[in-house]
């Protein structure tokens, strides 16, 4: 059996996470998924660095999950977590894992500084916000290596680390959703998902923020 990494994100208020399309490209993709939270170092510790591939497994998860939604032109996968002993109601789902994650409407800004947390090659969760000793922002709105007017950034990432959100460090909301690593990396614009999703009629409560900072 083939096991590859993404990462994915509780976006809104009602039990959907969403990764990349070369993730779950279907139904049975979205069946076979274990989604695992909180897969991380339980200190900072040199000796815990969770620096192998599955090494930190979550503790809250779920063994399947539901497509809702899938776009292959904007690379993402819109899906419903299953319900099992370890996530009661989605209620105690946000408690355990510390809430959910909104779109920002209106996307992101060019020079805003960023920080993506991501699982790296099946690693423990990783938080990137450096590029060559200063603080990473959003370098481009119009990156074409992967699709056209991806946001672009330089700060690192590796395979695993599709699907992970783009924060802004100064509201915490999701600009971006990394899908393509380059000379420039790319994301997609959360402007973008938010319209594929309405269109659709599949946007999840609470998903997009009403004003800054919320």
């Amino acid at each position: 059996m083939v096991i590859a990494y993404c990462t994915g994100w509780l976006l809104g208020c009602e039990g959907h996470l969403i990764t990349n399309q070369h993730c779950i490209g279907n139904s049975q993709d979205a069946l076979n998924t274990k989604v695992e939270f909180l897969a991380q170092s339980t200190s900072c510790s040199m000796n815990d660095t969770c620096d192998s591939r599955g090494e930190c497994p979550g503790p809250i998860g779920v063994a399947s999950t539901t497509l809702v939604a899938v776009s292959e032109e904007l690379d993402y996968a819109l899906v419903r977590l299953g319900i099992n002993d370890s996530v009661a109601n989605y209620s105690g789902l946000y408690e355990k894992t510390n809430g959910y994650l909104q779109l920002r409407s209106s996307g992101a800004v060019l020079k805003e500084p960023i920080y993506i947390p991501q699982h790296p090659l099946g690693y423990g969760k990783r938080i990137a916000w450096l590029h060559k000793g200063q603080p990473g922002r959003i370098e481009s709105l119009t990156v074409t290596e992967c699709r056209k007017d991806d946001v672009g950034y330089y700060i690192d990432t590796q395979e695993g680390a599709s699907g992970s959100p783009i924060l802004a460090t100064s509201d915490h909301q999701v600009i971006a959703m990394h899908h393509c690593g380059g000379c420039l990396n790319g994301a997609i614009p959360a402007q973008s998902i938010i319209e594929d999703l309405a269109a659709k009629g599949v946007l999840p409560n609470c998903s997009v923020a009403t004003s800054a900072g919320q």
